[in-house]
């Protein structure tokens, strides 16, 4: 269904896109800000410790710095004390900076004071492996919100469009001709509400133009029905006047023959072009729904010598609406006669299909796709004609 693969799936995406954006945005400022506040801490720590150890060396020189488990403090009087300090502190300058050791962070403050240089060094790697474990948790969190947001974007975007959906259920089906109740009393939202407006309006109209066109073919059907009755009733008095000589009785039995098929065909188009059942099926002989197709074109076709072949079996039989089968064949034996030069017009009737081929120019491949359409006309070319089945 498009309305299912199309627009709910851009709305569900959408939604979905726009909350894991706005998501990760805040996941980023969370996690900047966290590690910000993780380094100020740090600070804070080496500052306090850094006073402690300066104001218990004031009151008594000669305490050894003391060794914690995160922090490591050094105080250097003489060059060969700092020559004895690890290699990684001899060169660092007054203040706070990060230092790494054997792919661990550390941060180390140098401070001089009476004579001495002070050094604190705090171990950062369980404040590294707390940032990776929360860097963990906020991906694992876009993962899952991730999944959140695309069900929920999906679940939402089915609400969004389930009226639409209705509708177009609702309009797939509706029949032109029949009245309905309107849509737009059905639904609340008002963009679908003025759809099914929409709808309605055309429906509306389509009715208005369909009883146009049944006031105009019930017209046409009265005020022809009268000329071609006159027609039929005068060609069988004149059928018998003793007079008319046998070329003028074939006339007026081709006039006669006509004004019927006149009459079958505006049925049938009518019938036809309304979409609606043709009427009522009747066992029809194919043979002599043949014949009567093949009558008014027998002169054209004798004039070109081209042959009948007729491979119907006796007493074959479909049940159709006579009209619609003759307007068929009729239309199909025309074609055949216009662009037929030479050779055979071929009738053949098995598993209840009835076959009209010829050796016309055919039709090419190009044109195939265009054959139903309206006033269409293919290419000339010189193929061997096709056939056709009903």
């Amino acid at each position: 269904m498009r309305l299912k693969s199309g627009l709910r799936l851009r709305v569900a995406f959408s939604f979905a896109l726009f909350s894991l954006l706005l998501i990760s945005a805040q996941t980023i400022a969370i996690f900047l800000v966290t590690d910000d506040q993780e380094e100020e801490f740090i600070d804070e720590i080496l500052a306090d410790e850094m006073h402690e150890l300066i104001d218990r060396y004031r009151h008594d020189a000669k305490t050894l710095p003391q060794r914690h488990s995160d922090l490591s403090s050094y105080v250097v009087h003489t060059p060969d004390q700092r020559a004895a300090l690890p290699a990684y502190l001899q060169n660092l300058d007054i203040g706070t900076q990060e230092i790494f050791v054997d792919g661990k962070e550390f941060h180390v403050e140098v401070r001089r004071q009476n004579g001495a240089e002070f050094f604190l060094m705090y171990d950062a790697t369980r404040h590294e492996e707390r940032i990776d474990n929360f860097r963990i948790f906020l991906l694992l969190g876009i993962f899952a919100m991730a999944f959140v947001t695309v069900a929920l974007g999906f679940w939402l975007s089915g609400l969004l469009v389930r009226q639409v959906a209705d509708l177009a259920r609702h309009v797939a089906h509706r029949m032109p001709g029949i009245e309905h109740p309107p849509l737009a009393q059905s639904y609340r939202d008002e963009e679908v509400v003025t759809l099914a407006r929409a709808f309605d309006d055309y429906d509306q109209r389509m009715m208005h133009l369909l009883r146009r066109e049944k006031e105009f073919t019930a017209n046409l059907s009265h005020e022809l029905r009268t000329p071609l009755t006159t027609v039929g009733t005068s060609c069988e008095l004149l059928g018998e006047e003793p007079a008319l000589s046998a070329k003028a009785q074939q006339r007026v039995h081709a006039i006669a023959g006509a004004a019927a098929r006149i009459e079958q065909t505006m049925r049938a188009l009518l019938l036809l072009a309304r979409d609606t059942q043709a009427g009522d099926d009747e066992a029809v002989n194919i043979a002599e729904a043949v014949d009567e197709a093949l009558a008014p074109f027998r002169d054209k076709l004798d004039a070109k010598n081209i042959r009948i072949e007729r491979i119907i079996p006796d007493n074959s039989v479909l049940c159709v609406y006579r009209p619609a089968l003759q307007l068929a064949l009729t239309n199909l034996i025309k074609n055949a006669a216009n662009y037929t030069d030479s050779g055979s017009i071929r009738f053949s009737y098995g598993d209840g299909i009835l076959t009209v081929s010829d050796t016309g120019s055919g039709i090419a491949e190009a044109d195939l796709p265009h054959i139903f359409k309206r006033h269409y006309r293919g290419q000339a070319n010189d193929r061997p004609g096709a056939e056709a089945g009903s």
